[in-house]
């Protein structure tokens, strides 16, 4: 046990999936942004903790590396790219515990294993971006990434290619009900131990209370201790095992026949007008945008979001963390646009009437998205670049190009929501 709590992450540029983990706990607890994640994921967390903070919560991430994968290089699950970028899915087992306050005072705080999923872009080696529009992470001016290295126009700061990319774009939790070897002895031992001494003293008081041979009344009360502390503590572990694949079940049974078979269903139907398209990617994006509609203050000056909906959508939500699976329900194309409509899983936290609750939301999303238009992995609401002037501008500020004053449709670049509702 306690050679597994020394399997820790830590900060560093060979680990960009352990310095964001490190930056996102921080970022709970001091209220400041990843930096090594990507703006929209930035904009993403501001509006979270803005949520937070507008209820009067303290909401904590603590991570321990529970060992499943420690070696340098995270597992890759999933690796795509361009001509330029090069984009991956990486994970890792942790254990994840939350704790929320309210006026100092704990109200909430459950620890649960999780496989923590990080979704991060690069620069392919060679590749020229020079041209392509970023961010300055200073002053949050827009421009290209050679003049930024350069220097800023604005703030003057200059930065080399290492200090913007690689940069973690997405992140989500899934439960996991396995353990890993080192937890699946220790929890077997912590079984056996407990039920081979109570087996042993009972042995050891029933035979002495009836005067029989006191070595061998010892000898049978070690013999019981050892083997019936093995069986009981191995029948113990599968009660609780199946308990929590029971439990799990419960979460999960009507999810898993809702999504089977929405991948590869999906992916063949886009995959006739966006080659390059990615579930895995696509996944994760619309759990970016139901994250930025669920924490929106005002959801009407999202630019992603072009419904109806206006103010708070899900005021009690103060936590989302994706459930393991996004449904597609139904797929039109209307003209250039594929218009889709997908159900979203999440594990929720919600504050009611001063209480904590975990729930499994489901919810119901309307996207669309000009399908002639290529996926581009590195397209961000933040470095948007107007179709009529070519001026650049935040779009998470504004909706409109500030030089010519052309409304911006993000939906010619990337999916946006025309609609979402909790199931």
């Amino acid at each position: 046990m306690g050679k597994e709590k020394k399997l820790v992450w830590k900060k560093s540029k060979s680990s960009l999936f352990e310095t964001f983990a490190i930056e996102l706990m921080e970022s709970t607890k001091e209220k400041v942004v990843p930096t090594s994640g990507d703006q929209d994921l930035q904009y993403a967390t501001e509006l979270w903790q803005d949520r937070l903070q507008r209820k009067g919560l303290d909401l904590d991430y603590d991570f321990m590396n529970r060992g499943a994968f420690t070696k340098d290089d995270p597992r890759m699950h999933w690796k795509g790219s361009d001509d330029r970028y090069i984009n991956s899915m990486n994970v890792r087992s942790c254990e994840l515990t939350r704790t929320v306050q309210r006026g100092g005072k704990r109200i909430y705080k459950k620890a649960e294993r999780k496989l923590f999923y990080q979704f991060s872009t690069d620069v392919k080696e060679g590749a020229v971006v020079g041209e392509d529009l970023y961010t300055c992470p200073n002053c949050s001016a827009v421009a290209t990434i050679a003049s930024l290295q350069q220097g800023c126009e604005y703030c003057g700061t200059c930065f080399e290619m290492d200090d913007l990319f690689p940069k973690v774009t997405n992140y989500f939790f899934v439960p996991d009900t396995s353990g890993t070897e080192e937890e699946n002895k220790r929890d077997m031992l912590n079984r056996m131990l407990p039920c081979g001494a109570v087996i042993f003293l009972i042995t050891l008081l029933t035979g002495l209370a009836s005067g029989d041979n006191t070595f061998l009344v010892l000898f049978a009360a070690v013999l019981g201790g050892v083997f019936g502390g093995a069986i009981m503590g191995w029948l113990l572990m599968l009660v609780s095992v199946l308990g929590s694949v029971g439990s799990q079940a419960k979460d999960t049974l009507g999810m898993g026949f809702n999504v089977f078979g929405s991948s590869g269903k999906f992916k063949k139907k886009m995959q006739q007008y966006s080659p390059e398209f990615s579930y895995e990617y696509f996944t994760a994006k619309v759990i970016s945008l139901a994250k930025m509609l669920i924490f929106a203050k005002n959801v009407e000056e999202l630019p992603v979001y072009v419904g109806d909906g206006k103010g708070e959508l899900f005021p009690d939500i103060i936590d989302a963390t994706y459930h393991g699976g996004v449904a597609l329900k139904e797929f039109t194309l209307d003209g250039d646009y594929a218009k889709l409509i997908v159900e979203a899983y999440m594990e929720d936290l919600h504050d009611v009437d001063g209480r904590i609750k975990r729930r499994i939301d489901k919810f119901r999303i309307h996207l669309r998205k000009n399908v002639t238009i290529p996926i581009d992995y590195q397209f961000s609401i933040k470095k948007i670049q107007c179709k009529n002037c070519n001026a650049s501008f935040d779009a998470t500020k504004i909706k409109s190009c500030p030089s010519c004053g052309t409304l911006y449709e993000i939906g010619d670049d990337d999916w946006v929501v025309t609609q979402i509702e909790r199931k």
